[in-house]
């Protein structure tokens, strides 16, 4: 039978033992599931086995995302740096790069002007401290306020009125019942194979499945909100039908159709 809980001690039978596995890294989030405690001062002898091992592959994943983790050899699976372009595309789009986003190519000036505008950055931090409301020094520690929230200008408080007014109040659901009639992306999401059994109603799987995982409230508080259907319904779609190259088309087909819109060429080229 598997162990609920995990002891970290040296010696499980001796209380007064040494944890052997340091757990100060769990974040406040994981800790009262993992401990069994409120705080992270109190003292820990176990851990819940299964949310010890969540959070740590939760970690694991953080950490080899952002490159501050490892696996050797995992270079023979899959390369990241297949998937980057060359240097001579490098060294060709650097210059156009560059100047879209108010930079200055080439490694010395570059370097040069980082450094300038950070040292111009810190000098007004240092000249504005003392009469600073917001940042203060407690204990040795800096501590900065958060900021209070700008007062909109009379101008954009009008347009607000102006849009409350006349635009009408529209159910998220009822938008994506508009999007599915005009695009028909539930096409994109049909059986995998034709052995498959087909569901009864398509459009309305679709509709609940985009509403669940695209506000990201899941299944279960989407069958809370939406009756006459149950959570494996709703989960069913994106379990059995979806997959990245389906989605990719439907993403692909989307956009098409917005950039229709004249709307679009208000926010210029991007």
């Amino acid at each position: 039978r598997r162990a609920e809980f995990l002891s970290i001690q040296s010696d499980p039978n001796d209380p007064s033992s040494k944890n052997v596995i340091n757990i100060r890294w769990i974040r406040e989030s994981w800790w009262k599931l993992v401990t069994g405690k409120s705080t992270k001062s109190a003292q820990v002898t176990e851990v819940n086995k299964t949310c010890f091992e969540l959070c740590v592959f939760e970690r694991i994943a953080e950490e080899l995302s952002t490159g501050d983790l490892f696996i050797p050899y995992s270079e023979t699976f899959d390369d990241y740096r297949e998937q980057m372009i060359t240097w001579e595309e490098y060294e060709a789009q650097l210059p156009t790069y560059c100047e879209e986003v108010g930079l200055i190519a080439g490694d010395t000036e570059f370097a040069r002007t980082l450094k300038e505008s950070m040292e111009a950055s810190c000098q007004k931090a240092d000249s504005q401290f003392p009469e600073d409301e917001l940042v203060r020094i407690e204990n040795g520690n800096l501590i900065i306020g958060k900021p209070k929230p700008d007062q909109p200008s009379p101008e954009v408080e009008e347009i607000g009125a102006l849009l409350r007014d006349r635009l009408d109040k529209i159910n998220l659901l009822d938008v994506i019942i508009n999007v599915e009639k005009w695009l028909n992306l539930n096409k994109h999401f049909g059986p995998l194979s034709g052995f498959e059994s087909r569901i009864s109603d398509p459009v309305l799987r679709f509709v609940l499945t985009v509403f669940c995982y695209g506000t990201n409230i899941g299944p279960t508080e989407t069958v809370r909100s939406v009756q006459g259907v149950s959570r494996k319904q709703v989960a069913w779609l994106n379990l059995k039908r979806t997959t990245e190259a389906r989605l990719d088309k439907a993403i692909a087909k989307i956009n098409s159709e917005y950039k229709k819109y004249r709307l679009i060429e208000c926010w210029g080229s991007g």
